[in-house]
């Protein structure tokens, strides 16, 4: 007797890996919040998109020690806001990047945010010679492991808002 090969559109008994495939996720997922923002001072794509996934030691490899161990123990307090090609060269030409970032989730009318704390994690590292090492950074590295601002003290509405 042949073997029968098993029919390919029958994936009702398949397995779903769908939690413990971190790639295939979507920002907002659950249910949405009980109340939305009705507006912002700046424009923003209200929309859903699909998570990017960076590796716990790629985008905590600039932290300092006592912030990863603060977010290994709490990482519900932690988000990670991430621009788009964030790495040494942007934060040289961006040097208020955090404070911006602040102005913006401040300025969602949004009626309960908690206190929002925005910050860079990490600080310029100096050479030997006193110099910042920041400056003199050749073009290959301007772009390296993503370095993330890290936003604090916001509310659980809001949290699941901006996830």
């Amino acid at each position: 007797m042949p073997y029968k090969f098993p029919d390919p559109c029958a994936t009702a008994n398949l397995p779903m890996a769908g939690d413990e495939f971190p790639y295939d996720r979507h920002s907002r997922p659950g249910e949405p919040p009980e109340t939305l923002p009705a507006g912002s001072m700046t424009p923003f794509t209200d929309a859903v998109f699909s998570h990017i996934f960076i590796p716990w030691n790629h985008i905590t490899a600039k932290f300092p020690e006592e912030i990863c161990s603060a977010i290994t123990t709490t990482p519900e307090k932690f988000i990670a806001a991430v621009p788009f090609g964030a790495g040494p060269k942007f934060y040289t030409d961006n040097r208020r990047a955090d404070l911006l970032l602040k102005d913006f989730l401040k300025g969602l009318d949004f009626p309960d945010k908690g206190k929002l704390t925005v910050f860079f994690p990490l600080e310029a590292k100096k050479d030997k010679k006193g110099r910042n090492r920041d400056k003199s950074r050749n073009r290959r590295s301007a772009f390296d492991k993503p370095w993330p601002l890290v936003i604090t003290g916001f509310s659980e509405n809001f949290r699941k808002f901006l996830l």
